[in-house]
């Protein structure tokens, strides 16, 4: 095996664990600022599904997915993809209205920015959230895409998610 076939393998096995670990910064119910060395990362949420025929008398069933990464929009981003996602919510000054902002950091500094409401689920009455894994404790942190501030208060809230591939960014 050459040197550039090292290069390329070595390249190949960073992108397969990238997306695994991670620094998950969050405010807890009291507002103290929080974090973790996370792993098994996964994004969260609720589909309805419509029965044609009813069943225990209901016309729906809400089935919950699990996702290694963000569906939004109808394209799906892998966490292997994305360096960083910052959460921020950000207030309309016309309306007043308030969103939850995932600004995204790609590989090579290439940013993006999308809003909360079109991850998949936000829709649905139940809020998608963000598991994970830190000291053989699980974690849930609902993202609240749709909720007015009121709702929010009281709660965790994310502020930030760095993954990484070897060391634990500083």
């Amino acid at each position: 095996m050459g040197v550039p076939a090292l290069v390329a393998h070595a390249a190949a096995g960073e992108a397969a664990a990238r997306g695994r670990k991670a620094i998950i910064v969050w405010l807890d119910e009291s507002g103290e600022r929080k974090e973790a060395d996370a792993r098994e990362i996964r994004y969260v949420y609720y589909e309805r599904i419509f029965l044609s025929v009813p069943k225990d008398g209901r016309t729906f069933r809400d089935e919950e997915r699990e996702e290694k990464g963000l569906p939004i929009a109808n394209q799906f981003t892998k966490f292997a993809q994305i360096d960083r996602i910052d959460f921020e919510w950000i207030s309309n000054p016309e309306s007043g209205a308030e969103r939850l902002s995932l600004k995204l950091t790609h590989p090579k500094e290439r940013k993006q920015e999308v809003s909360a409401n079109d991850l998949a689920g936000s829709l649905h009455p139940t809020s998608p959230y963000i598991a994970f894994t830190s000291d053989a404790t699980q974690h849930r942190i609902d993202l609240l895409p749709r909720s007015p501030e009121a709702d929010r208060r009281g709660k965790a809230r994310l502020v930030s998610i760095t993954f990484y591939v070897k060391q634990p960014p500083t």
